[in-house]
């Protein structure tokens, strides 16, 4: 089984704690994907989200501190739904967007790696850490951009995962 994390840039003033609404925000169009990756109107991260969020906080418990690492991935306000199957949603409003990129355009790469490589290669063997590597990599580039993008424009961010 395949999941994502989607992570979404709407403008405040549309956003709505209505899970009706919120999943209806996801409800779009597979081939639309890439042309809204690639205006950094949302990001996706296939499978490795827990891993993401690991990466950026240096720790195996999710827990959301209100820190800005522990923003761009986990963090932000929860919205439940009626059904308890169904993972929730969760909104960062505008200042806490700019936080999450403030954080992502300061901290160095290079220092997540080192300090998180023990930790994330043992799972898939010594052999993928090149490949882990530029995942990572591509990873904190992708969301580097679309955290930018949504502060610049005073967008929250709207997070689900879809299985």
């Amino acid at each position: 089984m395949s999941f994502y994390f989607h992570l979404r840039a709407v403008a405040v003033n549309q956003v709505k704690e209505d899970a009706g609404w919120l999943t209806r925000l996801f409800d779009f169009a597979w081939d639309g994907l890439v042309d809204e990756a690639d205006t950094h109107a949302m990001v996706s991260l296939e499978r490795d989200f827990l891993d993401v969020h690991h990466f950026y906080t240096g720790a195996r418990h999710y827990p959301d501190t209100g820190e800005p690492k522990t923003l761009p991935v986990l963090g932000g306000r929860v919205v439940r739904g009626a059904e308890p199957d169904v993972p929730p949603f969760v909104i960062l409003d505008p200042p806490l967007v700019v936080q999450a990129s403030a954080f992502l355009d300061d901290v160095r790469f290079d220092d997540l790696w080192s300090a998180a490589a023990e930790q994330l290669v043992p799972p898939h063997g010594a052999g993928f850490t090149s490949v882990l590597r530029k995942t990572f990599d591509r990873h904190h580039d992708a969301l580097r951009g679309f955290y930018a993008k949504a502060a610049d424009e005073g967008d929250s961010v709207v997070k689900w995962l879809l299985l």
